[in-house]
């Protein structure tokens, strides 16, 4: 009978360990966020109607929810805009113009909450995807249709946007400056974006400067010295691209959060504490026999 009752409680506490590797496993493979860069092209929406092309370069971060199949979407905007032709200012008075061919900066993103199938690949962005034209259900199926293959409801948590100019003004868009605008009109706060297009002023070149017997060469680029029965040595003045990479680029996958650490010390716990009893249950089995 002491025999059984140990066999028992051997088999218990291990399967009890099994059962949690299993599990601490699992969790840690599930909680995972995707992070993936998007180019894009669309027709930006102001206050008085479409008024330019926006060319965006975003990063996509898709993490998990705990509500089963729906996932927080987070993404961030960087890039360029051009006004359209004859298009009114986004944030001015009714009537307002903005000037053809006017060139700007975008910042901001959106973050919202979007429950529907996520695919296992992105669908693929080797050249900016052209918005401008399809027709979409839904502004999450327009702009995540990417990374989602169904799409069942989507939340948006937060959004805003700030158009900047050199000379031009800067337009911010946001909940907070269109309710400013639906309540009391053209705004400060929102400001605008009008005016015939002044472009940025192009930056004097600096002088190159050189020091000791150095002089600058022809090109007026690089610092050089010149010494009596050799060729010319460089001088400090030269430089050199270090790299740059271009294009849209999936990110990969990161882990979100170590689940696994407290479940696998509980795990280690309960198969010493299993290899103690069977060290003792072998012990007694011999005294019995």
């Amino acid at each position: 009978m002491f025999k059984n009752k140990i066999i028992l409680a051997l088999l218990t506490t291990f399967a009890v360990a099994f059962l949690l590797f299993v599990r601490s496993t699992s969790s840690a493979k599930a909680i995972t966020s995707i992070v993936s860069t998007y180019d894009f092209i669309t027709t930006d929406n102001g206050m008085q109607g479409l008024w330019a092309t926006d060319y965006f370069h975003s990063t996509v971060t898709i993490t998990p929810e705990e509500k089963e199949g729906c996932y927080q979407v987070v993404r961030e905007d960087g890039g360029t805009f051009e006004s359209l032709p004859d298009a009114k200012s986004p944030g001015g008075a009714e009537g307002t113009l903005i000037g053809n061919g006017t060139t700007g900066t975008i910042s901001g993103g959106i973050t919202e909450i979007i429950c529907g199938v996520l695919r296992e690949t992105p669908l693929s962005n080797d050249t900016p995807e052209d918005l401008r034209n399809g027709e979409y259900s839904s502004y999450e199926q327009k702009y995540f249709h990417r990374y989602f293959s169904e799409i069942a409801s989507g939340n948006i948590t937060s959004w805003g946007w700030t158009f900047t100019t050199c000379n031009n003004g800067t337009w911010v868009d946001n909940e907070r400056t269109e309710a400013l605008y639906n309540s009391d009109g053209p705004n400060p706060t929102m400001g605008d974006i009008k005016g015939d297009f002044i472009p940025c002023a192009t930056p004097a070149p600096t002088p190159l400067s050189c020091s000791g017997d150095t002089h600058p060469d022809a090109a007026g680029k690089n610092c050089v010295s010149f010494q009596l029965g050799g060729a010319p040595q460089g001088g400090n003045g030269g430089g050199q691209v270090l790299g740059a990479s271009t294009g849209p680029q999936v990110l990969g996958a990161k882990t979100m959060a170590e689940t696994g650490t407290f479940t696998e010390s509980l795990y280690l716990a309960i198969m010493t504490f299993g290899g103690a009893l069977s060290l003792i249950g072998l012990k007694a089995f011999k005294k019995i026999n």
